[in-house]
């Protein structure tokens, strides 16, 4: 009902088990789908692989809490889809190492394409914007909102600065 489709990867043989969503979204039919990691990786795009396998990595060795990932996979039909990857281990040997790691794929294409024209209308229309994470109070500016505060592009923001930007009565 999610749309998910999911992955079910044996570390120590790269046998990934693909369910029928998954090869959906990719436009290939399950009964046809090796079942191997080679599937996934031949389909990465070449910008996002090397990414993609340092985030599994950083994971697998503990250096993050969770494994996730966006990256773009190339469809049967040759276009590139975006993809939102996650994934925990779901099995360890006797020793404590992680011998299967199981996840999802969440197709967002229409998402990365509407924030990149809402990312471009804001730049033509030298309109700035920002987000702020709520449980972690971070914030993120876009450009144009660096541009419009004069302020350079690498500094650092928060909560309190951008408020700051208000005069006080608002």
């Amino acid at each position: 009902g999610a749309g998910l489709g999911a992955w079910d990867w044996w570390l120590e043989t790269n046998e990934v088990s693909f369910d029928r969503r998954w090869c959906e979204m990719l436009g290939l039919k399950l009964e046809q789908t090796v079942q191997n990691l080679s599937t996934w990786d031949e389909r990465v795009h070449p910008e996002d692989k090397a990414k993609a396998y340092q985030d599994i990595q950083n994971y697998l060795e503990g250096k993050t809490e969770r494994y996730e990932n966006v990256h773009r996979l190339r469809h049967a039909d040759g276009r590139w889809i975006w993809i939102l990857d996650r994934g925990k281990v779901s099995a360890w040997d006797d020793t404590g190492k992680p011998i299967r790691f199981t996840g999802t794929h969440f197709e967002i294409t229409g998402y990365k394409e509407l924030r990149h024209l809402t990312e471009s209308i804001q730049q033509m229309g030298h309109i700035g914007g920002w987000e702020m994470d709520a449980e972690t109070g971070k914030t993120k500016w876009t450009p144009e909102t660096y541009k419009i505060h004069a302020i350079d592009e690498n500094a650092p923001t928060d909560k309190i600065m951008g408020i700051n930007f208000f005069a006080p009565h608002e």
